[in-house]
């Protein structure tokens, strides 16, 4: 039996170690209408996964309707205090399902024409940041490993999304056409409200808004390195050993707020963290308390074109 126990206690490290080592992936949902390169057909649509959007809280209710934190004030109390007996103690969940957030940012990758990501495998590797930042435009940094190529697309959207959007009236369009650098001839308004303007965007269409464009589009080659060390900040993250964190409960009154998506073969994976540590100013928080994030950000801004941009 002695020889035993070595034997078993190996078996136990291995195991351990493959437990640690798990990958956590969203399954795709392969339920949305995209063309093979991960565009959606309409501006409705959303880019995260909708069965996210829920946020549960372990809780029980009393025989009079109280919602009751087990962690706070146990059953055990509640019945040495109140009476009653377990049975009439039920166990429920309490659920939170803001998703305006998320609503919005999904139109602002539709005006920036991203690919959905959470749907379904586009035949390469991909992460992608989102930096939703204090007092400048939202900007997008998508990474992409397409069988060893990899390549940097850099994007940045001329303001914020305004979600439910201000609805004008009919026969009024506020409209400011992009500027053209070196442009000479007087700007056709109506020419440039039709660039804008996409027939297949609902949201435009219902509030008559479409002042939303590009002010940056850039794609460039990096060289495989980049990649390698973005996955090994991306480890050190945990990023694919942790589920999904959106903070759906988390009201954002000051600071920025950046996603960072992952979309292997495999499948999605998703983290929202409120107001990384970029600067001197820490935020009392504990979403990235380590800065694993804030150092992935910056990583990818610093080999993007963008790498000037003010990340807060």
């Amino acid at each position: 039996m002695k020889k035993l126990v070595p034997s078993a206690l190996l078996f136990l490290l291995v195991y351990c170690s493959q437990e640690n080592n798990k990958q956590v992936y969203v399954e795709f949902t392969k339920c949305k209408e995209l063309n093979n390169i991960g565009f959606i057909s309409d501006s409705t649509i959303n880019y995260f996964p909708e069965k996210l959007f829920t946020d549960t809280v372990s809780c029980y209710i009393t025989p009079s309707g109280q919602i009751c934190d087990p962690k706070l004030f146990g059953k055990k109390e509640q019945i040495l205090i109140h009476g009653g007996t377990l049975e009439e103690l039920r166990d429920t969940f309490k659920i939170e399902t803001d998703t305006s957030y998320f609503r919005k940012t999904s139109y602002m990758l539709f005006k920036m024409k991203e690919p959905v990501l959470s749907d379904r495998f586009l035949g390469r590797n991909i992460y992608r940041i989102i930096g939703l930042r204090s007092f400048h435009e939202p900007i997008v940094i998508r990474i992409e490993n397409d069988k060893g190529k990899v390549t940097i697309v850099s994007k940045k959207l001329n303001r914020y999304i305004t979600y439910p959007f201000l609805k004008l009236l009919d026969t009024v369009v506020m409209f400011e056409p992009p500027k053209i650098n070196g442009a000479k001839d007087k700007i056709d308004f109506k020419k440039q409200y039709e660039i804008a303007k996409r027939e297949n965007d609902s949201l435009c269409n219902l509030y008559n808004n479409t002042n939303y464009y590009l002010l940056l589009n850039e794609k460039k080659e990096v060289m495989p390195p980049v990649w390698d060390s973005l996955e090994i900040l991306i480890e050190s993250s945990k990023f694919w050993k942790t589920k999904p964190e959106l903070y759906l409960n988390h009201y954002q009154i000051d600071g920025s707020m950046w996603y960072i998506e992952g979309h292997f073969k495999s499948g999605y994976q998703i983290k929202r963290i409120p107001n990384p540590h970029f600067s001197k100013l820490k935020y009392q928080h504990n979403y990235d308390k380590n800065d694993y994030y804030a150092h992935i950000f910056r990583f990818l801004i610093e080999n993007s074109e963008l790498k000037n941009e003010v990340l807060y």
